[in-house]
């Protein structure tokens, strides 16, 4: 089975959970869900913070459903307020 290099950068309070920048392998057909669920499988105790973030995909904010393809590169964002 081929897998899928993707690159994840995390903001605000997910770096109490993981580094500031990784690479995870995943299967191809994966989709942004298929990475947020492993992600928790990882950092159970990140579940409900990763559940509501933003995830850019190569620099364009995407929705849960979208394809991954090799090398792609993630940023994932917690809500954020602030005045």
């Amino acid at each position: 089975m081929e897998k899928n290099l993707i690159n994840i950068q995390f903001f605000g309070g997910l770096k109490d959970f993981f580094e500031s920048t990784i690479t995870i392998e995943l299967p191809t057909e994966s989709k942004i869900s298929d990475c947020v669920h492993k992600l928790i499988k990882q950092q159970p105790h990140a579940k409900s913070l990763l559940q509501k973030c933003a995830v850019a995909l190569n620099g364009i904010i995407h929705k849960e459903n979208t394809m991954l393809r090799h090398n792609d590169q993630l940023a994932i964002m917690p809500p954020y307020s602030g005045g």
